[in-house]
C-alpha cells in the first residue's frame, strides 16, 4: 500500500521513536516537500525531527505550484496539508495520512481515502507490530501530541 503523509502522523510517531511503524505498515510512504520542510527544518529543535532524514524509505516529492487542487486547498489549509492533499489527489495512493479536521474534510470531499494516527495505531495492532496501541497513544500524549480521550477509548476497544 502506498500512502501520502501529512506532518502530524510523522511527528506523532517520531516523537516516541516509532517512525519505523510506517515502514512496516506500508509499501511506500511519500511526503510533499512542504511537509518535509515543516518537520525537518521548521521543527529542527523538536523531538523526532532528526529521525525523518535518516528514514531513507520516505520519498519526498515536489508538488506543482500551479495544481488546481493545491490552489484550492491553500485557501483554507496550511501549506503542508494543502500539498499532501494535492499530491494524494494527483498520485491516487491507497491512503492519505492526515489528522487535522479541516484537512480531512477537504480530502474526503475530493474522494480521497484517509486515516490519521489512530487509524495507524489500529493497523499496528491488527498487523501484530505492537500489542499496546493505547500505550503508544499515551506515550504520544506525554510527548505533547494531542489525542482526545474518546479516541483513546476507541483504541481500547481494538
Amino acid at each position: 500500500m502506498i500512502v501520502v503523509a501529512d506532518s502530524s502522523p510523522l511527528i506523532s510517531l517520531a516523537r516516541i521513536g516509532r517512525l519505523d511503524l510506517l515502514e512496516s505498515l506500508f509499501e511506500r510512504v511519500v511526503v510533499p516537500r512542504a511537509v518535509w520542510s515543516e518537520v525537518v527544518f521548521d521543527g529542527a529543535q523538536r523531538v523526532g525531527a532528526l529521525d525523518l532524514p535518516s528514514a531513507n524509505w520516505i520519498e519526498v516529492r515536489t508538488v506543482d505550484p500551479a495544481s488546481p487542487i493545491l490552489q484550492m486547498a491553500q485557501r483554507t489549509l496550511h501549506r503542508g496539508e494543502a500539498e499532501a492533499i494535492s499530491l494524494a489527489f494527483d498520485q491516487r495512493p491507497s491512503l492519505l495520512l492526515i489528522d487535522e479536521q479541516i484537512g480531512r474534510a477537504v480530502a474526503r470531499d475530493l474522494g480521497l481515502a484517509i486515516t490519521g494516527i489512530i487509524g495507524v495505531l489500529i493497523a499496528v495492532k491488527e498487523r501484530g507490530l505492537d500489542r499496546d496501541p493505547v500505550g503508544l497513544a499515551r506515550q504520544m500524549q506525554r510527548k505533547g501530541v494531542w489525542i482526545s480521550e474518546s479516541l483513546i477509548e476507541l483504541l481500547e476497544q481494538v
